[in-house]
Order: structure tokens, then C-alpha cells, then sequence
């Protein structure tokens, strides 16, 4: 890359995780890239998550430790680690997850050399327990146009293991992360408005199958109202419709109109039920096959209606 390599902050939010944490930690301190950093952020645990920690924090400078007073839920916990980062590149690191020797490294050299993306990672493996379960399909978004890359995001995204790649900071500080249903997804595309995303050949993050992987816990540790957690899905389809309609600062540049007609394009995306079945799969029988394939054909032809010719 020429130069000094500049700073790798990795973000580990970590809540009750005393069991799997020294497997993630190590997993980060056995990178051969320098310079690196590790912030970790304890969301008030009741187990030995925070003996753990600062173990691991006296022994290594270059691993700092936040103890939050009370939880404050996965959302905030996780940008309580970007907030605390210094380093010019940055990713997130489930406390249950490990990434392969050599990840960072492979990361960075491709992060450096396009400037025009915004972020890399590598294939994705999920684990269930000790029992390998499958490779995600990778994302890669190499459209030189922004809004086709956030079409193409929905049009493709499932258990989203790209949050977890390496991004440039100042990016990922732009893009609002908030305690809604799919946010993480938002984020991602966000990150694909800014940049395109890339998949790094020959290296691993590999994830186990937790939280992620069980939606009432996932409820729980998102802090979901009422509403949320009886539809949804319909909460999601909100969620990203928002996000592009005018939440996000980052679509500022298209204009309102060409927000909108984004938002119902990537909306047509996420009702489709294909994302449900293979997301989650109890609901299917939420809206109906039917019911969800109309608002679809609803949609479609309102966009051929408005978009121009």
C-alpha cells in the first residue's frame, strides 16, 4: 500500500458472552496486520464477560475495554464501539464469531486499492454449535451507479454477513444504525449508496448461528415494540421503506421523487417471499402468498406508471 498502514479498529459488542469471547478475541490478535485496535463494549453483563475482558485488556495495549452501567440494547451497544474507534478502516465482530488469520490484512489491501468502494469482506460461513452449516452467497455490488447498488443489495440480501466487513470510518459515521427491524440491512445499503462492495477471495468470517438465528430473541435484544414483534414483517418492509424515503441522510443527493421511486423499488424486492422463506420462515402465513404477491404487482405497475420513459 506504500506508506504507514493506516489504523484497523474492530468493534466487539458483547453482552453474557464470557464462554465465546476468548475465541473472538483471539481470533483478532492472531491477524498479522498492525497497526490494529479492539474495542470492546460489555453491555452490563451478569457473567464473568467483564473479568474476561479486562484480562484481556491488561494484557494487550491495544485492546480497550467499556463497561457499560445498565444495557442499553444490541443497537446502541454496537455503535457504542464505532463511537469509541479511532482508525481510519472499520468492522464489526459478533462476540460469538471468529475471522480467519490473515482476514484484516486481505481486507485492507482491497479497501486501499478501490477507492471507490466502500466495503469488502469474505465469505461468511455459519456454524450452528461445532456443525458447519453453510457459505452466505456473496454480495458484490460493482454497478457504477449508487441506485442500482441498493437495488441490487434487497434484491439479494439474507442473513446479511456483510455488516461484519470492513468499512472506512468516516463512512460507516454518516449512516444512522437505529433499534428498528432490519436496520442492519439499511445500513448495508447505505454503505452501497456511498460505495461498492466487494468480496475478498480466500478468507473467512465465520458466524455462529445465535441470536441472529431466533427472532424472538432477536426481538428482545433490538427492543421491539409491541407492534414490531407481532408484524414482522410488515416492520421491515417499513423500515427500508423509510429509511430511503427520508431518513437516511445519505440519499439526500436523488431528490424526493427519486427517493421515492427507490423505496418502492427496493420494497417490491423485500415483500417478495422468497426473502421470508428463507429468512423466516414462520412468516409465510403472515400476509399470504397471495396477499404479499399483489402488493407486489401493485407496486410495479405504480413504478412503470411514475418512472420515466
Amino acid at each position: 500500500m506504500g506508506g504507514k498502514a493506516p489504523l484497523v479498529s474492530v468493534g466487539i459488542p458483547t453482552h453474557n458472552r464470557a464462554s465465546s469471547l476468548h475465541h473472538t478475541l483471539d481470533s483478532v490478535l492472531a491477524q498479522d496486520y498492525t497497526p490494529l485496535e479492539i474495542v470492546i463494549s460489555d453491555n452490563a453483563s451478569t457473567d464473568e464477560t467483564e473479568a474476561v475482558c479486562r484480562a484481556y485488556s491488561s494484557r494487550h495495549n491495544h485492546v480497550r475495554y467499556l463497561r457499560q452501567p445498565r444495557n442499553l440494547g444490541l443497537t446502541r451497544n454496537f455503535s457504542e464501539t464505532l463511537r469509541h474507534a479511532t482508525g481510519e478502516y472499520f468492522m464489526w465482530l459478533a462476540d460469538d464469531d471468529f475471522i480467519e488469520p490473515g482476514y484484516l490484512g486481505a481486507c485492507v489491501r482491497v479497501l486501499a486499492e478501490r477507492t471507490d468502494h466502500a466495503l469488502v469482506y469474505g465469505t461468511v460461513r455459519y456454524h450452528r454449535g461445532r456443525w458447519e452449516e453453510w457459505d452466505e452467497p456473496p454480495i458484490t455490488l460493482q454497478h457504477d451507479d449508487p441506485v442500482e447498488r441498493v437495488a441490487a443489495f434487497y434484491e439479494q440480501v439474507r442473513w446479511n454477513g456483510s455488516l461484519h466487513g470492513l468499512m472506512r470510518r468516516r463512512d460507516l459515521l454518516s449512516v444512522p444504525f437505529e433499534s428498528t427491524v432490519g436496520d442492519d440491512w439499511n445500513v448495508v445499503a447505505s454503505m452501497a449508496f456511498l460505495g461498492k462492495l466487494a468480496t475478498v477471495d480466500g478468507v473467512h468470517l465465520h458466524r455462529s448461528i445465535g441470536v441472529s438465528g431466533n427472532v424472538e430473541e432477536m426481538a428482545d435484544a433490538l427492543g421491539l415494540s409491541p407492534f414490531e414483534r407481532r408484524h414482522f414483517d410488515l416492520s421491515l418492509v417499513m423500515s427500508v421503506f423509510r429509511s430511503i424515503a427520508w431518513r437516511s441522510p445519505v440519499y439526500e443527493t436523488l431528490g424526493r421523487r427519486r427517493r421515492l421511486l427507490l423505496a418502492a423499488r427496493c420494497v417490491a424486492s423485500v415483500v417478495s417471499w422468497r426473502h421470508f422463506a428463507v429468512i423466516w420462515p414462520n412468516f409465510v402465513t403472515v400476509w399470504g402468498l397471495r396477499g404479499r404477491l399483489q402488493i407486489r404487482t401493485r407496486l410495479r405497475r405504480w413504478l412503470r406508471r411514475v418512472s420515466p420513459p
